[in-house]
C-alpha cells in the first residue's frame, strides 16, 4: 500500500518482506536505496519511503521490488 503523504516522497508499507531484506537486495542487485521507515513513530519493518524521481527510475524501482517479491514471497 502507498499512502498519502502531499510531498514528493512516497511511503510504502508491503506486506511480502521486512524492509531491511528489500533494502540490502536493492542496493546489491540495483544499485537503488530506499529509506527504511521502520524507525519512524508508527510505522513497522515493513515500511519504507522513496523520493519520486523521473519515471524511467520509478519504473526501474517498481520494476526491481516485483523481482524481489517474486523472489523472496513467503506465499
Amino acid at each position: 500500500m502507498v499512502m498519502d503523504t502531499g510531498t514528493n516522497f512516497m511511503l510504502v508499507n508491503m506486506d511480502f518482506a521486512e524492509t531491511i531484506d528489500l533494502k540490502n537486495w536493492l542496493l546489491d542487485t540495483h544499485g537503488i536505496l530506499i529509506r527504511d521507515a521502520s524507525t519512524f513513530r508508527g510505522l513497522d519493518d515493513h515500511c519504507f519511503r522513496v523520493t519520486a524521481r523521473t519515471p524511467e527510475e520509478n519504473d526501474l524501482l517498481v520494476s526491481a521490488i516485483k523481482e524481489f517479491k517474486e523472489q523472496h514471497s513467503h506465499t
